[in-house]
């Protein structure tokens, strides 16, 4: 086998590899659009308002289920929910401890199932009174689909390999 062949092989492998990035970030990857995206909450994100109220909701695009996770943390670091959430099909509701509630910026975090079985989560915060700096940051768009872009290498790794190696053997 010469190195000519050998170049000519690889660079195959390479496209082939190359076509099959793209196929598997379009397949794998865009399941997560498909999840259940929040449409609203009371309160609004980035909303003011006057006093923490009782009740939170978040309302989704689709029915959600269990388990789901509220949680909605003050600008004194403490957690003002109590009880779980409540669902009744694409509302989560979250009961809140109102009393003492400071004024500032809140923020509210939420962990649903959607349809498809898949969790989904995010963050939204909200100001009582005056805003102030939240007391979480929310989790990043690599947080939630790190294992889609993981599939996705192993994948063309794997294509890559199963096109390359037996076309090396011929030549």
């Amino acid at each position: 086998m010469n190195l000519f062949h050998l170049g000519r092989t690889l660079r195959r492998g390479l496209g082939a590899a190359a076509v099959l990035t793209t196929l598997s970030i379009a397949f794998v990857a865009s399941p997560a659009s498909a999840h259940a995206a929040l449409v609203s909450s009371d309160p609004a994100d980035g909303s003011t308002i006057s006093a923490l109220p009782q009740t939170l909701t978040f309302t989704f695009e689709e029915d959600v289920f269990t388990p789901a996770y509220v949680d909605v943390t003050g600008p004194d670091g403490k957690s003002y929910t109590t009880g779980d959430p409540k669902i009744d099909g694409a509302v989560v509701s979250q009961t809140l401890a109102t009393d003492g509630a400071p004024q500032g910026t809140y923020t509210a975090s939420y962990r649903v199932v959607s349809d498809d079985g898949h969790p989904v989560s995010k963050t939204i915060h909200f100001n009582v009174g005056a805003a102030s700096a939240p007391a979480a940051s929310s989790p990043s768009w690599w947080h939630d689909h790190w294992w889609y872009v993981l599939i996705a290498v192993v994948i063309v790794l794997g294509a890559g390999a199963a096109i390359a190696i037996p076309r090396s053997r011929k030549a």
